[in-house]
């Protein structure tokens, strides 16, 4: 249960760094990041528009603005409150059933039952059952912690654990997060400590002043629990002092993995690189990161590359290498990197090399080997011969080894938790309550049983909630708008990425294509809404603005078929008294982004952007008793935020 002082904060916080990780996707690619073989990965893209809707008109974040702005308002709830006394604490109503992205993981090495999982943007996960997965619970760290992609334990001292927050796949780069998106994810405050089992935390290595990053990886010296190495955005760095100091020992962007000789842990080995940042390779020292070499019998790559040590021979190393949109292939050293071999060339990772995939090898048999990617692959030769293995969840980003029982083996994935107890032959979904499911913009709710409610999620479908923190699974894919005519709310309306709206007439039982007469392309997640007052009625949101009058049999485009402004929509509202105004915000891409209206139902549409800022306008809402009362909310920095007009639209405050 949250107490009535954390709810307020988390309110505001969420608010303030924009949680509703909207993800709109154009095809737009860095040249060098293109591959004639592959499809666009919908993750690179989605990836884009978290940081350019924050970032921009400015091509990055501003360094500190994260933790001055928590700062801020952690002061603000100290001194005083709006909030009434008795407003009674948020409780959770799921789903629990569909777990959201998880991109790291970690066995307590003295007690495997206790499980911590980091998740993209819910924070860091504890269960005490690990074998079952049952009763996860959120481990509040005082920080505003969203994206959690390293876990590390002390196997001396178990009280103390490390994580490394943020999700960072492109080393400063802002291309166009919520429409495009090689930047997916969010940035992090460093590494933060526990050492009281996850009680309370400290800054470890404190980067509030400059947010920017993203910690990868941390690895423990498995003879010395003092000794730490942490790959970052940023470079490798170590500490000798269980992570009160670190000092950077290799200058490279984008440290992506590290394997710590087990019996001689002077010995390292580095991966660096990803969605082509310079100087990747894999990197080799003899004296604990004093000197470094730089290993041939690697192929270059532009994507990032995973690396595992056999644990009974750890001169044997396996490595994933991967370009941003193509998997290149997996390779071995049987000499802690002097020599490399192309082990197998399947493309595991496909199309996302940047974002999803990993080797591990059994600790005991050589010849176990998984190899993961957008599909979960066993090996039963070493990776020679890969077979394809049913039950997980696609896009895998991590997994631990459980130190008591070889054969155990857990991975994170966008789908949750999965545990095996046969290497990887067969898994188990134990993420049943992780709360870390990402909706899209889009959210509705009928207006005549407050246990009906639709979503959209990010690679989990859409969701119906029916009363239960089992939400129903529909649609598929990524889940985007919903919609719920508010006279029958048997007649309900989900999406699928790119404008692919879906009805149903049986409150989700079944659905059908309702995109008849809809043409041009939208953005990943596009926006559509029906009206309250004539639910027949829906407006649907492309580069052209569509219509239909007929429940979505088919639509016609508003505006004698032209577009607004040139770039995709984004938001959008109707007012719920006249279905004949709306409001649509669009997204800067060709040019800075505006706000329209139409008060006559898209015969014609008027730009009432005025003094608003050159933003991303995230979300529109329109006062139910009043269509002149409008307010919008906008990402980004170095403005304001939430803008109202009264007078529809002919001056905003």
């Amino acid at each position: 249960m949250i107490s009535k002082k954390r709810s307020k904060f988390l309110v505001v916080v969420v608010f303030l760094i924009g949680l509703p990780l909207l993800a709109f996707i154009l095809d737009l690619q860095p040249a060098k990041l293109q591959h004639n073989r592959h499809e666009t990965s919908d993750a690179l893209k989605a990836l884009n528009f978290w940081t350019q809707s924050r970032a921009y008109p400015y091509k990055d974040i501003p360094a500190d603005k994260y933790f001055k702005e928590f700062e801020k308002t952690r002061m603000k709830l100290r001194k005083a409150s709006s909030f009434p006394a008795d407003l009674p604490p948020w409780k959770t109503m799921g789903p629990h059933n569909v777990p959201g992205r998880m991109i790291s993981v970690a066995v307590n090495p003295k007690n495997p039952e206790t499980l911590y999982a980091g998740s993209a943007s819910g924070g860091l996960w504890r269960t005490y059952k690990a074998s079952t997965g049952e009763n996860w619970q959120r481990v509040h760290t005082g920080f505003p912690v969203l994206g959690v992609m390293a876990i590390a334990i002390d196997p001396v001292d178990t009280n103390n654990i490390y994580i490394g927050t943020g999700e960072v796949y492109g080393y400063k780069r802002s291309i166009g997060g919520t429409v495009i998106r090689t930047t997916r994810g969010s940035y992090g405050i460093g590494i933060l400590k526990s050492t009281d089992g996850g009680a309370t935390w400290q800054k470890s290595l404190d980067w509030t002043q400059n947010q920017e990053r993203g910690v990868q990886c941390i690895r423990i010296n498995p003879l010395d629990a003092n000794t730490l190495y942490a790959g970052t955005s940023e470079g490798l760095y170590k500490s000798t002092d269980a992570g009160n100091n670190w000092l950077m020992v290799l200058d490279i962007p984008m440290c992506e993995d590290i394997v710590i000789h087990a019996t001689d842990t002077s010995k390292i080995m580095v991966s660096f690189g990803n969605l082509g940042s310079p100087n990747s390779g894999i990197y080799r020292s003899p004296d604990g990161g004093s000197s470094w070499q730089k290993l041939t019998g690697i192929p270059n790559f532009s994507g990032k590359t995973l690396l595992d040590a056999y644990a009974s021979n750890p001169d044997i190393v396996f490595a994933s290498v991967a370009d941003s949109l193509a998997g290149i292939g997996l390779y071995r050293t049987n000499d802690f990197g002097d020599s490399w071999t192309l082990v197998n060339d399947e493309d595991v990772p496909r199309y996302q090399g940047f974002f999803a995939h990993w080797v591990a090898v059994h600790p005991t048999d050589l010849n176990q080997v998984i190899h993961a990617g957008v599909a979960i692959y066993k090996s039963y030769d070493s990776g020679v011969t890969l077979n394809y293995v049913s039950g997980p969840h696609v896009d895998h980003h991590n997994y631990a080894h459980d130190p008591s029982n070889a054969d155990v083996i857990y991975i994170a994935c966008d789908g949750g938790v999965y545990r095996s107890t046969d290497f990887g032959s067969s898994y188990q979904n134990i993420g049943y309550g992780l709360q870390t499911a990402q909706f899209y913009n889009g959210f509705s709710s009928s207006k005549s049983d407050s246990n009906f409610a639709m979503g959209g999620l990010q690679d989990n479908n859409t969701v119906i909630f029916s009363g239960s923190k089992d939400w129903l699974l529909v649609i598929g894919g990524d889940g985007c708008w919903t919609a719920i005519n508010s006279l029958d709310d048997h007649i309900v309306y989900g999406e699928y990425q790119y404008n692919n709206i879906q009805k149903s007439i049986n409150r989700g039982a079944g659905f059908t294509s309702a995109t008849n007469g809809m043409y041009g392309s939208a953005a990943f997640v596009a926006p559509y809404v029906i009206s309250e007052s004539n639910p027949s009625i829906l407006y649907s949101g492309r580069k052209v603005i569509f219509k239909t009058t007929n429940g979505g049999d088919n639509w016609t485009a508003t505006n004698n078929g032209l577009q607004l402004d040139g770039n995709f929509a984004l938001s959008m509202a109707v007012s719920p008294q006249n279905s004949d105004i709306v409001y649509v915000g669009t997204a800067p891409l060709g040019s800075r982004g505006h706000i329209f209206r139409t008060i006559d139902g898209g015969n014609s549409w008027t730009n009432v952007t005025k003094n608003l800022p050159d933003r991303y306008p995230m979300d529109i809402a329109i006062d139910p008793g009043n269509s002149q009362t409008v307010y919008v909310v906008f990402g980004g920095f170095g403005s304001g935020h939430v803008f109202k007009t009264t007078d529809g639209g002919q001056s905003w405050v």
